[in-house]
């Protein structure tokens, strides 16, 4: 290995190393205070905190080394630029297509690292976080219910909103529906999920809400206001594992969620894609700061993971398959990349 490679990666992986700490830090402390707000109203165990945050760290990391590895890649050949030493290396017989070679070393193992992390860790990680919650829940006889999620059992469909809502009433939801079609709607503020009933049973509270019982088609309606209303709710009904939790393998086999399989398959080659934009993007035109084109790669690299929410948003619709939504959005990188690679060879206007 020459000189120039070593010295070239070791930069890019310096400021790689250094951007990925400090955005990982701040996003593992923003999940940190997602999973204490958790354990506050009983949903997870106080003490299990930082290994709760542990099964989300390799979800966390496939989703922000692209974006880490394309600015680094960016400021490091923005520093070489202005300080002279591509172009003294240029002299020397450095070609573009060499520079992108030396830069594929350090890009492809970290495509091989996103592809592990997205097809079977994050997978594992996951399905390993809700039988955690799931046994502790069964072991402290208390029942996980999760913000933003519904909840059932046989009788009742159960909903708390992540944020509160401008009518506070409108925080929780609790549905059932009776043998003869009667729909029983609870509305409240807050829930209390370790409350007992009169029998000293499991139940939860509903408080400072509004109870609605009617029949679908009929005008019969009755409304009354409540200070707190305890439901029974089994909490040993199975539910389904989350998507994110199904291993990889049964996804192919099954045929079911294809956009979750598009996602997984999808990252690993979008690392490698935005890297290689990166450098096809990162020439600074004359006088320019070595930092002029780090917006623009983060705008490019940011508009393709759109692109990709998109297609992911189409195929779990139907109205795009898994085929087409894997060969439209990488090909479109793909050219556009070709097209800067071919710029690099031309005299700057």
């Amino acid at each position: 290995m020459s000189t120039g490679f070593k010295y070239i990666n070791a930069r890019v992986l310096l400021i790689f190393l250094i951007a990925l700490s400090i955005t990982v830090a701040i996003l593992v402390g923003e999940r940190l205070v997602h999973f204490l707000e958790k354990a506050a109203n009983g949903s997870v165990p106080p003490k299990a905190i930082f290994l709760l945050v542990a099964f989300r760290f390799s979800e966390l990391l496939q989703l922000v080394i692209p974006f880490v590895l394309s600015i680094s890649i960016s400021i490091s050949l923005g520093t070489l630029q202005e300080s002279r030493e591509l172009l003294s290396l240029q002299v020397a017989g450095l070609s573009n297509l060499r520079l992108l070679a030396w830069l594929s070393a350090p890009v492809l193992l970290l495509t091989v690292f996103v592809g592990i992390m997205s097809i079977l860790a994050t997978p594992s990680a996951r399905q390993m976080e809700e039988s955690y919650i799931s046994e502790y829940s069964n072991s402290q006889n208390t029942i996980a219910i999760q913000q933003g999620g519904f909840r059932k059992d046989n009788e009742w469909t159960l909903y708390h909103s992540k944020e509160p809502s401008i009518d506070e009433q409108n925080n929780v939801f609790a549905q059932s529906i009776g043998d003869n079609g009667e729909h029983l709607v609870l509305w409240g503020s807050n829930l209390d999920i370790n409350a007992k009933d009169q029998s000293g049973q499991q139940a939860i509270a509903i408080r400072n809400g509004v109870q609605i019982q009617t029949i679908p088609g009929e005008s019969r309606l009755s409304q009354y206001e409540f200070d707190e209303i305890k439901i029974q709710f089994d909490q040993n009904v199975q539910t389904k594992s989350p998507v994110e939790g199904l291993p990889t393998r049964e996804l192919i086999e099954r045929g079911e969620h294809p956009e979750e399989l598009f996602w997984r398959i999808s990252l690993p080659i979008f690392t490698l894609l935005s890297a290689l934009l990166a450098v096809c993007r990162s020439r600074i035109r004359p006088k320019k700061s070595q930092y002029s084109q780090v917006v623009p790669v983060f705008l490019y690299v940011a508009a393709y993971y759109m692109i990709l929410v998109m297609a992911k948003w189409s195929i779990e619709n139907s109205s795009l398959s898994l085929a087409v939504g894997l060969i439209i959005p990488h090909l479109v990188c793909s050219a556009f990349i070709l097209k800067s690679y071919r710029s690099l060879n031309q005299p700057i206007g």
